[in-house]
């Protein structure tokens, strides 16, 4: 795994690196930069000594196959893990700055629309979860999966089309502001499903069928400003502050008015008192996490300066308004869980490299407690 990250880097920078180390310290000044690294696991694998080798790798997100909350599905499904382990993996994850995503698969067997409903619900209301990003995999029958047999013996029956698409709507509107879905099907040929969903554009269907209802899906993908620079500077600044894996966490973004159209946004955590105190990680010890910060619009090269959302301030605005949060929670302290190919701009904030994270020391200053630009 070591080698494939390295080869990922060094494709990118053009020329071969001794080790790892030297492939990062390349890609800082690269011509083509790598902002952040994914990688997708099981719950039941997260472990600390996994998580600091997660960042010995330069990994900033991972996706994490929930499947489902319930444990008799995942038991029947032989997922082989629980949902306890799912809290427990969040909690590792978000407590070491990590994005944290979760791969979630309605209709299973053993499920109702009301369960899949349920879980959906719990996501966004029970503390022990709240992702940053899903994924919503339908379930569908391949005839070389061992659902196949259930299918074929009646014993597994999928949703019928219109319900499948009933409860999808009733999802995404249980999605609130500061969650991205980033996928609502897996990319499987439609002649290759035997059962299940087979709408190959199943998000423009859905939101097809929102229109037609008046109503609107919040999440983030839904809102993303990306090209539409229209009332750029009538953006508003917007706080939610909720509980999320023992920690607070804070989603800090420019919107319009309305919160139809996102221009740029950053998640903050605050570890609860054990962890901030006492972190597996010694660099985050009383610190404010950064564990995102993104501004939408088309990508422009490092040294062009364009007139597009990316250069109009919003990210330098919302790390100045990170350190107002550490500040007014009484931490002098902020790590950002930064990607290698952005190293180079946080250090222009003031920020330097601690083991692999950026971290800036803050001077205390009554005055910079003040935080008028927003209530948290």
């Amino acid at each position: 795994q070591q080698k494939f990250i390295q080869r990922c880097f060094e494709a990118v920078n053009g020329k071969k690196s001794a080790n790892l180390k030297r492939a990062f310290k390349k890609n800082e000044t690269a011509e083509h930069r790598i902002i952040g690294v994914t990688i997708e696991t099981r719950p039941d694998l997260i472990n600390q000594a996994e998580v600091k080798r997660f960042r010995e790798l330069g990994v900033t997100r991972v996706q994490i196959g929930v499947q489902h909350l319930d444990d008799q599905i995942l038991k029947l499904v032989r997922r082989g893990h629980t949902a306890e382990q799912t809290v427990a993996a969040t909690k590792l994850l978000k407590t070491a700055g990590f994005k944290v995503d979760y791969h979630l698969m309605p209709d299973l067997p053993g499920s109702t629309p009301a369960k899949d409903l349920k879980m959906f619900h719990r996501l966004f209301t029970e503390p022990n979860f709240q992702p940053d990003q899903i994924k919503i995999y339908p379930t569908v029958v391949n005839e070389y999966a061992p659902l196949y047999q259930w299918f074929s013996s009646g014993q597994y029956r999928p949703y019928a089309p219109e319900k499948l698409a009933a409860l999808l709507i009733k999802i995404k509107l249980t999605v609130p502001y500061y969650v991205r879905i980033n996928r609502l099907i897996r990319d499987i040929p439609k002649e290759s499903i035997a059962g299940g969903n087979k709408i190959t554009n199943l998000r423009e269907f859905l939101q097809a069928e929102l229109k037609k209802k008046n109503l609107k899906c919040k999440c983030m993908r839904c809102r993303e400003a990306r090209e539409s620079l229209a009332d750029l500077k009538k953006a508003k600044l917007f706080t939610q502050q909720y509980s999320a894996a023992g920690g607070t966490e804070y989603f800090i973004s420019y919107e319009s008015a309305k919160r139809e159209k996102l221009y740029s946004f950053i998640r903050l955590r605050l570890n609860g008192p054990a962890e901030l105190k006492n972190n597996f990680i010694p660099e985050l010890r009383n610190a404010l996490l950064v564990r995102e910060i993104h501004t939408y619009g088309p990508l422009v090269p490092v040294k062009h300066r364009r007139a597009q959302i990316q250069h109009t301030g919003f990210g330098k605005r919302l790390m100045k308004i990170a350190e107002k949060v550490a500040l007014k929670n009484k931490l002098s302290k902020i790590a950002v869980i930064a990607g290698i190919g952005v190293r180079p701009y946080y250090r222009k904030l003031g920020y330097k490299l601690q083991g692999t994270y950026m971290i800036k020391n803050l001077e205390v200053d009554a005055k910079s407690q003040k935080l008028e630009c927003f209530g948290c």
